[in-house]
């Protein structure tokens, strides 16, 4: 299969780099020998190159960033999320009811109605989950959550078009918050968090206003703020959120292609493309497999053609993974 040739290709350029690299460091010979080392090592290198990578090109990484990254990470949500053994929740038949939402606030991913339709399915997420013990304690903490995310609820039915504002920001932070809470192990889980939230603040802060474009980013400014918010606020502090919103972006995009996978997989070792490719298909099927890579290159085409417009494409594609990992960690919660 032309797939497994590439793959094939990209392990004959890594390995012998790879084995060159280790053979001149000890403390890198260290860190690839253990898997606790090697997650934290990837955790604070992959948000250092994005804070970077951010700073000195932030309109590319806004634009081109989801092109290139956005499917994969797409497949990362649907199976560490859904399939089993990755996912630490058990799905059941009740749970279709979720996914049925989840496929209702896709359809509807260019209107405001989505909003509230995928805010249903994490209400609904909480709801079907089966309690673990009927003790008062427990019947207490979920009635709890379900106060919380009642109230959460009307609150976005209400304000459908801030409440899409807002989710755009925070599905990033969720991201981070599923690798610290669910799936992270050992310090790896609080670099992360750490790590993130210093380079936002610096960003926020305005330690990198001498490098940001801030009229070329007043194009996208509108995408991620309301008008209020445009209208109130001076195009630095903009530009500067709009930055903070790339920085995240990527952060969540390592934490579904790099971080996790690291973390779930069996074996301790360091795992070559081909075997990555392998353990993909026994996934989702080498068919799927070719379906996810038709769509990846096929946005990645159009986007040499109209950048702008292959992004939009993408976030109707993309339009209900925030409310499945919202579902995931309602779900999670509640047991």
């Amino acid at each position: 299969m032309p797939i497994a040739g590439v793959a094939y290709a990209l392990d004959r350029v890594r390995s012998p780099a790879l084995k060159l690299v280790l053979a001149r460091s000890a403390w890198l010979r260290t860190i690839a020998a253990s898997r606790a080392l090697r997650i934290e090592f990837l955790a604070f290198a992959s948000i250092t190159v994005a804070l970077a990578l951010t700073i000195s090109a932030p309109v590319t990484m806004f634009v081109w960033g989801p092109l290139v990254l956005g499917v994969p990470h797409l497949v990362g949500d649907v199976r560490y999320l859904v399939l089993q053994p990755y996912s630490p929740t058990l799905q059941r038949w009740r749970d279709l009811s979720v996914a049925a939402l989840l496929i209702a606030a896709a359809w509807y991913s260019s209107s405001l109605v989505s909003v509230q339709i995928g805010g249903a399915a994490v209400l609904a997420a909480l709801v079907l989950t089966p309690l673990a013990a009927r003790t008062p304690r427990a019947l207490l903490r979920r009635a709890a959550w379900l106060a919380v995310a009642v109230a959460l609820y009307v609150v976005v039915y209400r304000n459908p078009l801030l409440s899409l504002y807002v989710l755009a920001h925070g599905h990033n932070v969720v991201a981070i918050l599923l690798f610290t809470v669910v799936f992270g192990r050992g310090r790896a889980r609080w670099v992360v968090p750490v790590v993130a939230a210093g380079g936002t603040a610096l960003i926020v802060g305005g330690a990198f206003d001498i490098w940001l474009p801030v009229r070329q980013l007043e194009e996208f400014t509108g995408y991620l703020l309301p008008t209020s918010a445009l209208d109130a606020w001076s195009p630095t502090m903009c530009a500067r959120i709009t930055v903070a919103f790339v920085f995240l972006q990527s952060v969540h995009y390592t934490i579904w292609l790099r971080l996790i996978p690291e973390q779930l997989r069996q074996r301790n070792g360091m795992r070559s493309f081909t075997a990555s490719l392998r353990s993909l298909q026994q996934d989702f099927s080498g068919v799927v497999v070719w379906a996810i890579v038709a769509v990846a290159i096929g946005l990645l085409a159009l986007g040499m053609r109209n950048a702008v417009d292959a992004r939009q494409w993408y976030l109707r594609i993309a339009g209900s993974h925030a409310y499945l990992e919202l579902a995931f960690l309602a779900r999670w919660l509640a047991r």
